[in-house]
């Protein structure tokens, strides 16, 4: 999948515990997706390695790598955005 430089640089410094393959995860099987208003595409999906939350930010084209990260308070956010 293709990614950023921001995806191949800072993230892994400042999220380190999320992987690749665990972004890749969540792609493929997302259990919630938000399109923001400037066209990125949010993806929630639980980690099968960890059982935690991750969101994974891609670029308005659906198809490169941004960012991602550990979401705690994922069901708050959820229901921030549905209101």
């Amino acid at each position: 999948m293709k990614q950023t430089e921001y995806f191949r640089t800072i993230r892994p410094i400042k999220h380190p515990e999320v992987t690749y393959e665990q972004c890749l995860e969540v792609v493929n099987n997302p259990i919630h997706r938000q399109v923001e208003r400037h066209g990125r595409i949010r993806l929630w999906g639980r980690s099968t390695k960890t059982g935690r939350i991750i969101r994974v930010i891609l670029l308005a084209d659906g198809q490169t790598l941004h960012n991602a990260f550990i979401d705690s308070r994922f069901e708050k956010n959820l229901m921030e955005t549905e209101e």
